[in-house]
């Protein structure tokens, strides 16, 4: 119906055609309804390849400063049985935060070693025989409110929440732990970084434990105590090697454009109906619809009165006389003007007897 009028108003621009096209400039803005229905602009830079490098380094701050304490499991000494150490390194979202949780087991191991084999608690057998040890430790490795604290400053992240887990790194599957381990993170079914190694026999003070799968590649730790104490509590892990640990985010405006449904059909404006009979439009017809601004959002009002704006300077132009078209578009007419074929000379155009 609106493309009718306006065929019939470039025909013959009457005053009912001046009212109608009043109502759609000031009631019924036609560039305000057209940007809601358009996707805003990306304003953050979720999608940009983001790297954590540092996590080891933090983790390892917080891991020197703990110890084992006393066995969970066994008595605190030991014979020189090789040491199974098993270390895990889980990520989660805590709103703005990403946290990374660390749980260290280590295991004296006189049985058959099997890596990532479930945890026992080797009741069948001494349980001296396998002494076993635990800790854990947590550490914010990233906020999306202050990048620039975790070497991140120069990105954008006001718009960004996290994907799924937070990190773009595979699910691990974890061995199962007996029960004095769970209460240090263990028997959690997945992770994202592991480590299950064994030391060689009669291990003695820091051992190196590599092989790591995932986000983790090494862990040093103590697996005895010093000379002469007579026993291997209170020792510590000095040293956590972490792979690159890749972020995964996720842009709010998508988040709300994939709930968006489309709303129903819409109202043809009363004024434009009557203008289709024939008839005036009234007053009460301008205001048949609520102000547009109250759907937009803060940039898309931006946008719409940067719009308006134009639009109204350019008409004060053209009022006033002194409108005159930007310099790329009157180039770009001489250019042209320059390529059409000049005019013959009257003269030299032979005449017909």
């Amino acid at each position: 119906m609106l493309l009718k009028a306006a065929k019939k108003c470039d025909q013959n621009f009457t005053s009912a055609c001046q009212s109608l096209a009043e109502f759609y400039d000031h009631d019924r803005n036609l560039h305000a309804q057209w940007i809601p229905q358009l996707p805003e602009r990306y304003l953050s830079d979720c999608y940009q390849p983001l790297v954590l490098k540092n996590v080891g380094d933090t983790l390892t701050s917080l891991l020197s400063a703990q110890n084992f304490g006393t066995p969970v499991y066994g008595d605190a000494a030991t014979g020189g049985s090789p040491f199974r150490v098993v270390a895990e390194l889980t990520f989660a979202p805590d709103k703005s935060q990403l946290k990374a949780n660390l749980s260290v087991m280590k295991m004296e191991e006189r049985g058959n070693y099997t890596p990532f084999a479930p945890i026992p608690d080797h009741a069948g057998g001494p349980a001296y025989n396998y002494s076993t040890w635990g800790m854990q430790t947590q550490a914010v490795v990233f906020d999306l409110d202050a990048p620039q604290n975790y070497g991140l400053g120069s990105m954008n992240l006001n718009n960004c929440t996290w994907k799924d887990k937070g990190v773009q790194l595979p699910d691990i599957p974890t061995p199962t732990a007996f029960a004095p381990l769970t209460s240090f993170g263990f028997s959690q079914q997945v992770t994202h970084g592991i480590i299950d190694n064994i030391s060689g026999s009669n291990p003695q003070g820091r051992v190196h434990y590599g092989n790591g799968k995932g986000a983790l590649d090494f862990i040093r730790c103590d697996v005895t105590g010093p000379p002469g104490q007579n026993n291997d509590n209170n020792t510590h892990c000095w040293e956590l090697g972490v792979r690159n640990v890749p972020l995964n985010l996720v842009s709010l405006q998508d988040l709300k454009a994939d709930k968006w449904m489309a709303g129903p059909d819409p109202q043809v404006p009363a004024a434009l109906t009557n203008f289709d009979r024939g008839t005036a439009i009234t007053a009460a017809q301008t205001g048949q619809f609520k102000p547009l601004s109250q759907s937009l959002s803060p940039a898309q009002k931006n946008i719409v009165n940067a719009i308006a704006l134009r639009r109204s300077e350019a008409t004060a132009k053209f009022k006033a006389r002194v409108y005159k078209l930007p310099n790329s578009q009157a180039n770009l007419i001489q250019t042209h003007e320059k390529r059409l074929p000049s005019k013959p000379n009257p003269e030299s155009i032979p005449q017909k007897n």
